[in-house]
């Protein structure tokens, strides 16, 4: 209850500074004095609104931190006060309840419903094309004290939730062998085929590596992303490269072999 007295005549407005934890502030309103008088105005009453907001879900890479812009990141959201599942009822195009939200070709997708104040976490279901699954869920607060935005009508509030993805990537393997003089028995040379030490290998783009979050080019074609040389098994592994079509070349042979074209 909040008490007003002895101001002066003119237009005042009052606007609320705090509110109870997880409620929502009354807009401001006005009050006009026209004359002196002991006599209070009408008692004006204001219900602040519990906090509820619409969810933004964000898919994005977990080493680039960029949006991924590719469509199919499916999640589901638990309210962890209650530990279930959250949902609503859609009615448009046809009655259908909602449980589960995927994203679109700006790797985001947003809760048709509010939610109210709370402890959630998001449940990746299915991960985009060129990703692999996140098991770990992530957790978030719809809440007063989250930094939040609003949509253009300026009253739904909107809490952004960001969960992020590594891209698949793969390795190369090459192995080196050929024939090695291990003896010289009964007046003949003796040869084991054996792995080869020493040979130097380059992995080339066959064509223009793409980023899987943006389709932006890491390597274009032609271009050598790694460079390898055997060990004494005669194995050589690449690092990890992203998806997509290599070629290698042997651009060293080891001690007293010619190379491979």
């Amino acid at each position: 209850m909040l008490y007003l007295k002895d101001f002066l005549t003119g237009i005042y407005i009052v606007r609320e500074t705090k509110v109870a934890d997880e409620k929502l502030k009354v807009p401001d309103f006005e009050v006009t004095i026209t004359e002196d008088s002991s006599e209070p105005q009408v008692w004006r009453v204001f219900n602040d609104t519990t906090f509820k907001a619409v969810l933004k879900i964000v898919k994005k890479d977990a080493e680039t931190d960029k949006t991924i812009l590719v469509k199919g990141a499916k999640f589901k959201i638990k309210n962890l006060d209650t530990n279930e599942y959250w949902g609503y009822w859609d009615w448009n195009p046809l009655p259908h309840y909602v449980d589960s939200w995927t994203t679109d070709e700006t790797g985001t997708v947003m809760t048709n419903n509010e939610l109210k104040a709370g402890n959630y976490q998001l449940e990746e279901q299915n991960s985009p094309n060129g990703y692999l699954l996140s098991e770990e869920p992530i957790k978030f607060k719809i809440t007063t004290n989250a930094v939040y935005q609003t949509l253009p009508d300026g009253a739904t509030v909107v809490i952004e939730a960001i969960q992020k993805d590594t891209s698949v990537k793969g390795q190369i393997n090459v192995e080196k062998r050929g024939e090695v003089l291990t003896s010289f028995t009964d007046g003949k040379f003796i040869y084991e085929e054996r792995g080869l030490i020493g040979a130097e290998y380059d992995i080339i783009a066959r064509e223009d590596i793409l980023d899987p979050a943006d389709n932006s080019v890491i390597y274009e074609k032609g271009t050598v992303v790694d460079t390898i040389t055997t060990n004494s098994e005669g194995k050589a592994t690449s690092k990890l490269l992203p998806l997509g079509e290599y070629i290698v070349i042997e651009k060293k042979a080891p001690n007293r072999i010619c190379p491979k074209q």
